[in-house]
């Protein structure tokens, strides 16, 4: 005697895999409530220390003035040296090579070039 039919699970696997997912989705959205709760009572409790405190300025970041940062400097490969792939810099506006450490008077900082 056959207890337990195949058709009898395979709609049961359905019936337990729909449940699941239901029930997945329930609490993502749960979650996602406590998570926009949470945010709103930090940003409240940001406004209470705000009026009870001072703000405080942050320490502006000090930029190193050379020419690793300036917007002027151009790396060329030098063919004729005795190391091979070595590269040396150019300033645009001098035309004369630079350390990477030098400042010069003509130095414009590059944001794309600092902190890479």
């Amino acid at each position: 005697m056959k207890s337990f039919s195949p058709d009898l699970f395979f709609y049961s696997t359905i019936i337990f895999f729909g449940i699941y997912i239901v029930l997945q989705i329930y609490i993502v959205h749960k979650l996602k409530i406590i998570i926009s709760r949470l945010f709103e009572i930090i940003f409240h409790f940001e406004n209470v220390l705000i009026k009870f405190k001072l703000p405080v300025r942050a320490k502006p970041v000090k930029i190193k003035k050379n020419c690793q940062t300036c917007k002027y400097r151009l790396a060329y490969y030098n063919n004729n040296s005795k190391f091979p792939g070595y590269l040396y810099y150019r300033c645009q506006i001098s035309k004369k090579k630079v350390a990477p450490n030098f400042l010069c008077k003509d130095f414009v900082f590059d944001p794309q070039t600092y902190n890479v």
